[in-house]
């Protein structure tokens, strides 16, 4: 019988959001516990997981203190599958692990962030350059060469609504990846170059609902 309420709290989740939704089960019980020995778990009240194709948002219940499953949705990450250990930049891996979101931004105007949201501009870059690097910059025209950096604003479709992933960001280490985000899904494509990607209207949702501090879990399969 839990079973069976599982997967209809699940639909239901699912259903809530957007008829794009990924039906995948997921056994709630089994997943709040788990979450509730995380360190991220310790850390904050709100959680993204994901967990190979499927991401899924949590909260803390503060009257129970029991995580709760809030929509769950079939996502995309790096087209060369997950990196468990050593990255570099360029190789087509997502990074596994536990990171903060450390910031909100997109080209899109900000649809009522629950934190500091990041407006892109001409002019924003996420640099892959040695001197600055994964962090966001803004340059001028023809002031400096930024050919190892993304341009924000050409990544019309993906790029309107993000989360910066706080991999490799303390410390930073040249050359282990950069721009590692949560963004809206391509047009064309699930596959990322190491993000992790949902269709629109999901990302909209987070968008106003993580508040600062809120934690990302990536792991290639069920951890438990």
């Amino acid at each position: 019988m839990k079973n069976v309420i599982a997967l209809l709290l699940t639909l239901v989740a699912c259903a809530w959001q957007s008829a794009a939704c990924d039906s995948v089960f997921i056994n709630q019980d089994t997943t709040a516990a788990w979450l509730a020995q995380t360190e991220s778990a310790q850390l904050t009240d709100q959680i993204v997981l994901v967990q190979n194709h499927t991401l899924s948002f949590w909260e803390r219940d503060t009257t129970t203190d029991n995580w709760q499953m809030r929509f769950a949705t079939y996502c995309g990450y790096g087209r060369n599958g997950f990196t468990v250990g050593t990255r570099h930049e360029g190789d087509g891996t997502t990074p596994t692990g536990e990171f903060e979101l450390t910031m909100a931004f997109g080209i899109a105007k900000d649809p009522g962030a629950a934190m500091p949201y990041r407006r892109v501009k001409k002019t924003s870059y996420w640099s892959g350059e040695p001197e600055d690097y994964n962090t966001w910059v803004e340059v001028k025209p023809r002031t400096r060469n930024m050919s190892n950096s993304e341009h924000l604003i050409k990544y019309k479709v993906p790029y309107q609504y993000v989360f910066a992933i706080g991999f490799n960001m303390n410390p930073i280490v040249q050359g282990m990846g950069s721009a590692i985000f949560l963004h809206c899904k391509s047009a064309d494509h699930w596959y990322t170059a190491g993000c992790v990607a949902i269709e629109k209207p999901y990302m909209r949702q987070l968008i106003r609902t993580c508040r600062p501090g809120t934690r990302i879990i990536i792991t290639p399969n069920n951890p438990f």
